[in-house]
């Protein structure tokens, strides 16, 4: 990493792109593997390698970190404003309160493991970024693209996706308890092995989404467009419908389940509702 470092320092310096607080920044981190409330703003560092670091509270606005490596580094507040994550490996880093905004591009990232607890995403690119076994508690989204990412148990309890667009998402295994997707679209997602319970999806788009061995305790389908989406083994209220369910006919099995009277009228959230 240090060859790296002062190699791009040389660059940078005939190049005058490199300010004296960047280059402070850079030599710091280069010296001593921590560098806090740094500043690496408007800096080309892709490819760079900052693995196991502590740069907590740094100014990563406008810099280029496509493909960079951040494995393990502790990023906690930092500010990425548009700045360029484009198949950029952060697993395992702890990012907790760190902001991505103003056009930020994380396209295919990897934060895998990762710790992004309070951490916000507005108006950004995560298409196809991979959150599997992330902590996501508190997580701010707003006006962001997050399809094709991939949340395969990574714990997102009580986060407001409302009007996310998450089609062809991934959250098999994850939980998902009480959180808001209402208005989201969710076109071909699985929901495979995840715990749904108390979640949201008033008016969400849930055409063809997988429902595999999923705890639909106390969720809330009401206006949610279902057609073509499949349930299969479901969890509901402690019990255990087994077998292959198609819209319609799984809430009247779900209504021979509790002893109801099968009536068609009853409100999807009626239905799923535990004692």
């Amino acid at each position: 990493m240090f060859y790296k470092l002062i190699v791009a320092y040389a660059l940078f310096a005939i190049g005058n792109f490199v300010f004296a607080d960047d280059t402070s920044s850079l030599d710091n981190l280069s010296a001593t593997n921590k560098c806090s409330e740094c500043s690496f703003s408007s800096l080309s560092l892709r490819g760079f390698i900052f693995s196991n670091s502590k740069i907590n509270n740094s100014n990563f606005t406008d810099v280029n970190l496509s493909k960079s490596f951040f494995m393990r580094s502790n990023l906690q507040g930092s500010d990425f404003k548009n700045v360029n994550l484009i198949g950029a490996d952060l697993s395992g880093a702890v990012l907790t309160g760190a902001n991505f905004s103003n056009n930020s591009r994380l396209h295919s990232a990897n934060f895998s493991g990762a710790d992004l607890t309070g951490v916000s995403f507005v108006n950004v690119d995560v298409r196809g970024a991979n959150f599997g076994g992330a902590i996501l508690i508190g997580l701010n989204v707003k006006d962001s693209d997050m399809s094709k990412s991939r949340f395969r148990g990574a714990n997102l309890t009580g986060v407001n996706l409302y009007n996310s667009n998450l089609e062809l998402a991934d959250f098999s295994g994850a939980n998902l308890s009480n959180v808001n997707f209402s208005g989201a679209i969710l076109k071909n997602v699985d929901f495979s092995g995840a715990n749904l319970s108390n979640a949201n999806f008033t008016d969400a788009d849930l055409y063809n989404a997988d429902f595999i061995n999923t705890n639909l305790s106390n969720a809330n389908f009401v206006g949610a467009n279902l057609d073509q989406a499949s349930f299969e083994d479901i969890f509901v209220c402690g019990k255990k419908l087994k077998g292959t369910f198609v819209y319609g006919s799984l809430f009247d099995t779900i209504g021979q389940l509790f002893e109801e009277d099968g009536d068609n009228e009853k409100s999807i959230i009626d239905v799923l509702k535990c004692n």
